[in-house]
């Protein structure tokens, strides 16, 4: 979406967020080598683009209790977002 644009059937967009650092250290520990990281991280859209086209942001950059916590709240939301007329 961050590439392409948003189509109009899509209500809102969730990026789910964290530091260069961290994606590069969650992708050498499913052990990939540097060069295979950096090529994954290269074609991804940059972090302000994928924030720009974003209504909600999650950091990903604390515990798993953390992201889970952000995700129900988020949750509830979007289903009461569904719910209003």
């Amino acid at each position: 979406l961050a590439e392409t644009g948003r189509p109009p059937w899509v209500n809102r967009v969730l990026v789910i967020d964290t530091k260069p650092s961290v994606q590069r250290r969650r992708l050498q520990d499913r052990g990939l080598d540097p060069a295979t990281i950096e090529r994954l991280l290269a074609i991804q859209a940059s972090p302000a683009l994928r924030r720009a086209c974003a209504d909600d942001i999650l950091e990903n950059t604390g515990s798993l209790q953390a992201l889970a916590e952000g995700v129900r709240a988020l949750h509830a939301r979007y289903r009461a977002l569904a719910m209003t007329p």
